[in-house]
């Protein structure tokens, strides 16, 4: 035999200020990216390929490059830049001939010139990428970057 609840269904209020932040948070993801959001994100890009190019690499440089490279080639996949693909392919590869060296002395340096001069490419792509883009594009980017990269234990693979 079913029982009636004895709770009164209560409407619950919807506060204009949530509706506001939500529709504000909207705006704001469709915003082109300015120059200013976007150097500094080179900056932070730049600045771990000039530590790794002075011999001064370690994980934290190889990952920050991993992840604008992997989200470059995610912004390609979407189509905003898809004819950088073949160039982001190549520095994925150039990033993965770092690995050995790592592994045998503890330092990230590129294996060779060719290597960094493939990895320096794809960045300034993946620059005139995010000036294409907008936040919400990059905010996604970044997140499905983040989700999948740090999944792995590991990570040695961009």
């Amino acid at each position: 035999m079913s029982r009636k609840r004895n709770r009164n269904y209560q409407k619950r209020m919807v506060d204009p200020q949530l509706c506001m932040i939500a529709l504000r948070r909207f705006a704001v993801r469709q915003q082109p990216v300015d120059d200013e959001f976007a150097g500094a994100l080179e900056i932070a890009a730049y600045t771990a390929l000039d530590t790794i190019t002075r011999g001064h690499g370690g994980k934290s440089q190889w990952d920050m490059l991993a992840r604008c490279l992997n989200q470059a080639w995610l912004l390609a996949k979407g189509g905003l830049g898809s004819e950088a693909k073949a160039a982001l392919d190549e520095s994925h590869e150039a990033m993965r001939r770092m690995i050995p060296h790592f592994e045998a002395t503890g330092q990230v340096a590129f294996a060779s010139v060719a290597d960094q001069k493939i990895v320096e490419t794809a960045l300034s792509l993946w620059g005139e990428q995010l000036r294409m883009a907008n936040i919400g594009e990059i905010d996604a980017a970044s997140r499905i970057v983040d989700r999948e990269y740090w999944k792995h234990s590991e990570r040695k693979a961009a």
